[in-house]
C-alpha cells in the first residue's frame, strides 16, 4: 500500500479531507510486534543501574 492509499482510505473511513489526513502524519505499520513482546512492561531496575556507577563523590582538584 503506497502512502497516497492510505491516506486515501483514512480519509474515507474517517470523512476527514486528505490533506488533514496528511498533516496528521499517518504512516503504514512496518512489522507486526509478537502480542507477548507487546506486553512485557519496560522496566529499569534502578539498583542495577547505579551498582554499574561510580561509588561516592567525585573531587576535582582545586586551582588557584
Amino acid at each position: 500500500m503506497t502512502q497516497e492509499q492510505l491516506e486515501q482510505e483514512i480519509s474515507q473511513q474517517t470523512g476527514e479531507h486528505v490533506g488533514t489526513i496528511r498533516r496528521l502524519g499517518f504512516s503504514p505499520l512496518q512489522e507486526i510486534i509478537p502480542l507477548e513482546e507487546r506486553q512485557t512492561p519496560l522496566v529499569v531496575d534502578w539498583d542495577l543501574l547505579d551498582s554499574t556507577r561510580k561509588s561516592g563523590p567525585t573531587l576535582l582538584p582545586r586551582y588557584l
